[in-house]
């Protein structure tokens, strides 16, 4: 539990960087929102100038990989869903502040360097400005607060996971699928060479009914990118191909092999080299995968709740 927690904070730092990276491309905010007050959050004014550049940020959340709550969107959100998203943001770090909480300039540039060669940006771009490094010691100072006001709260149990589990059937359903290979012969340019390349795609499949193992002849005379693994293109699920090939893989039984298919790409001769019926995936099987289900719900339960708190105690004026 511990090491996915430090895994997902290690994550969430990531993501506040990422946002202080793209937010600070953003240009100055247009002049005639400039000085209008929105909102006062206890003795902290918001303007329309910062809802207006961190609307332009993309940033309705900014920190939507920490806060369990965060709402992602490639649009720019609304004013007023913006206003709201930065009182959040005041409240919580006025209240990181009021515990004690923050994060040094040391810890914003050894993140931001982190996150800079995860990113391999150039070296023009390492270099942070003050600005950024300001903003991203408010942020990981957040980061701090969520990790123990809410994070270190959660306990999952096993019986949290059970019934998870048993309640949420669909979400670990795995549908049937099959394992194919394929011998594959190109399309040729000319229509005139078409004839031959249907004749040589029936000399191949008349050698496998002779006993040629496919893995040998796919290594030797397909064209396809999987050749170098005899043919192996791995799982489908119905759907995944073209209809033809779909259609004709229906038909074949585990270890089948098809008759020359042609499609738009070429001609095509395939192996069921495994059949796998539909099933529930056994919870063995996802308990990983459960736990951090649990663990989101009511990571954003608590949040929600918590959240709630700190706005009931404070003083919040939306203009």
């Amino acid at each position: 539990m511990e090491s996915r927690r430090r895994r997902t904070a290690r994550l969430a730092v990531f993501a506040l960087i990422a946002w202080a990276l793209d937010s600070g491309a953003v240009g100055h905010a247009d002049p005639a929102v400039t000085d209008r007050l929105v909102a006062v959050v206890n003795e902290e004014l918001i303007t329309a100038s910062e809802v207006d550049a961190a609307r332009q940020a993309s940033a309705i959340d900014l920190l939507s990989d920490v806060l369990p709550s965060g709402v992602k969107s490639a649009e720019p959100p609304a004013f007023a869903d913006m206003i709201e998203a930065l009182i959040d943001q005041h409240l919580l770090l006025q209240e990181a502040h009021t515990l004690g909480l923050s994060a040094t300039e040391q810890e914003a540039a050894s993140a931001f360097a982190a996150v800079a060669e995860q990113r391999h940006l150039p070296p023009a771009a390492q270099s942070p400005s003050p600005d950024v490094l300001h903003r991203l010691q408010d942020q990981l100072a957040i980061v701090k607060l969520v990790n123990r006001e809410v994070r270190s709260k959660i306990l999952i149990s096993s019986a949290d996971i059970d019934a998870y589990y048993r309640e949420h059937p669909d979400q670990f359903a795995q549908p049937p699928r099959v394992r194919i290979s394929q011998i594959f012969l190109k399309a040729p340019e000319g229509s005139a060479d078409l004839a031959e390349r249907h004749t040589q795609s029936e000399t191949l499949r008349a050698a496998l009914e002779g006993g040629a193992e496919f893995g040998e002849l796919a290594r030797a005379n397909s064209n396809g990118a999987e050749a170098a693994k005899g043919g192996d293109l791995g799982y489908f699920h119905r759907g995944d191909l073209l209809p033809a090939l779909d259609r004709e893989i229906e038909a074949l039984a585990e270890g089948q092999i098809s008759p020359v298919i042609q499609t738009p790409l070429g001609f095509h001769i395939i192996k069921v080299s495994e059949r796998q019926v539909g099933r529930v995936k056994p919870l063995e099987e996802v308990k990983t995968d459960v736990e951090e289900m649990v663990y989101r719900e009511q990571a954003d339960a608590f949040y929600r709740r918590w959240l709630r708190q700190l706005r009931h105690r404070a003083h919040i004026d939306i203009k």
